[in-house]
């Protein structure tokens, strides 16, 4: 019986706290700041458990992210799939999805010019890894230095391109993006400004 109880106030927690996060989020979407998203396209899906989470939170920003206390939370929505975190003083989604990002990739590779290998890339990928920041009163520049090093520590081996949502800007992915992506300045590292 007491198994149950705590299975239910486990569930009800994770409602709860979908609940925030939902009305969170439509409160900070109807703000005009935009919000930093960077995808990473994978040549083949790829695992990603919530160990491996923890610790690129915690080569990223440093602390201990073992277990969800001091403002570090890692919430597994749906596992392997999509993470809701809190750390840094904000809220991020984490997604892991085994399928092409764009409805048509051939029609996204097809635009791209002077890039033949990119253009393969995104013809070729196959599941996607994506980390979000949900709606900052942070300049663009500092969320990409949120996310950035969070994403140099988990992309796999199979990461062949990223995509910056904000932008809508296509780049091959190699060491060197990693290290951009490291920081610090990482929008600037991108091309941005």
């Amino acid at each position: 019986m007491m198994k149950y109880i705590l299975i239910g106030v486990a569930v009800l927690a994770i409602v709860g706290l979908g609940l925030l996060f939902v009305r969170k989020r439509k409160r900070l979407a109807a703000s005009d700041k935009p919000s930093a998203s960077i995808v990473l396209l994978l040549s083949e899906p790829f695992k990603v458990e919530e160990p491996a989470i923890r610790r690129a939170l915690e080569e990223a920003f440093g602390g201990d992210f073992s277990t969800n206390v001091d403002g570090r939370i890692v919430l597994p929505v749906i596992e392997t799939a999509q993470y809701m975190i809190w750390a840094q003083g904000g809220a991020f989604i984490l997604h892991n999805v085994p399928s092409s990002y764009f409805p048509n990739s051939e029609v996204v590779a097809d635009s791209i010019q002077g890039d033949a290998g990119l253009a393969q890339n995104i013809r070729d990928h196959k599941a996607w890894l994506s980390f979000d920041v949900l709606g900052s009163e942070r300049p663009l520049s500092e969320q990409y230095d949120l996310i950035g090093p969070v994403l140099a520590e988990i992309a796999p081996k199979q990461t062949i391109a990223l995509f910056v949502v904000e932008k809508g800007v296509l780049i091959r992915f190699d060491s060197e993006r990693r290290e951009q992506l490291r920081g610090p300045d990482t929008y600037k590292k991108l091309g941005f400004e």
